[in-house]
């Protein structure tokens, strides 16, 4: 299992950024900024270090924030306050060109980024399982998402992240690692065969379970706030985003983010690339990540 050290720096509002690195450091390709699930934490990204070596890429992983050693975002945030974030993060790292990787709920972020940087600076990004506005439709989405996105759309932030956190939290605090781990497999028993076959892969789960643990290291107010960015309006329209530099894959079975809502907004995003596939679900990521990296590697090499 790979692991990394976690990195921060001062944004100039003062807050605190924090990211993770993997892969192939001396990597010639531009890096790749990883937009990790929800909720969870830069540390997800390690599930990809062993392609990405493979592969000669570099991936930059950061805690959005509220998570990991991320600060909170104490002023008005919405989805598009964050790509001023990664050009901060960019620059820090003296990157003049990147590319970006989101999963799950990482993928507002990615579409933010799209609409608001320039594709001189930010060259294209693939969106994994990504949730999309939950006005194109939750039917077929699992109950508990969609009763997380319903207390999110008509409480306070605060709420939903304290209710989140009296059922995750003590887990992910305790001591012992096995108790957090034993409530993930716990849930995973009810997902579909295919999500619950990722689980039991040690290229997966141990991330998945270590980005669960980072997110709620000190409570839920990354995950409640978050949670009502997704629950609310997104500030922009998916017919805004530069889908040229858009690649979209996910699972025909998918009950996290139900297919037809990925297959509605991409409808509205005609110019993106796609790829549905039959036979998965939510953890494309995990069937999928070499074929989903070489996405990124320049064809003359």
């Amino acid at each position: 299992m790979s692991s990394s050290e976690s990195h921060d720096f001062t944004l100039a509002d003062g807050r605190t950024m924090a990211w993770c690195e993997y892969g192939d450091a001396s990597s010639s390709h531009p890096p790749i900024f990883y937009y990790h699930s929800f909720p969870s934490a830069g540390c997800e990204g390690g599930l990809l270090h062993e392609t990405a070596l493979k592969l000669h890429l570099r991936i930059i992983s950061p805690d959005r924030p509220g998570y990991g050693d991320s600060s909170l975002f104490d002023a008005p945030r919405t989805f598009l306050t964050y790509p001023a974030d990664i050009i901060a993060l960019a620059d820090h790292l003296k990157i003049s060109q990147f590319e970006i990787l989101s999963v799950s709920g990482g993928s507002p972020y990615l579409l933010a980024c799209l609409k608001e940087i320039p594709k001189d600076r930010c060259l294209g990004g693939t969106s994994v399982s990504g949730i999309y506005p939950l006005s194109l439709g939750t039917k077929g989405m699992a109950f508990m998402q969609r009763a997380v996105m319903f207390v999110a759309s008509w409480t306070p932030s605060s709420f939903v992240g304290t209710l989140m956190n009296s059922q995750l939290g003590a887990a992910a605090r305790d001591p012992d690692p096995k108790k957090l781990e034993k409530a993930v497999m716990d849930n995973a028993k009810g997902m579909p065969e295919r999500d619950r076959l990722a689980f039991e892969k040690e290229s997966f789960k141990p991330y998945m379970i270590n980005g669960l643990r980072a997110a709620f290291k000190t409570d839920g107010s990354g995950a409640g706030f978050e949670a009502g960015l997704y629950a609310a309006d997104w500030g922009f329209k998916l017919e805004e985003v530069d889908a040229t530099r858009l690649r979209i894959w996910h699972g025909k079975l998918d009950t996290n983010v139900p297919f037809q809502m990925a297959e509605k907004a991409a409808k509205l995003m005609p110019a993106a690339k796609t790829t549905f596939l039959d036979g998965e679900g939510h953890s494309v990521i995990a069937w999928h990540l070499e074929d989903i990296l070489k996405g990124f590697v320049p064809a003359s090499t």
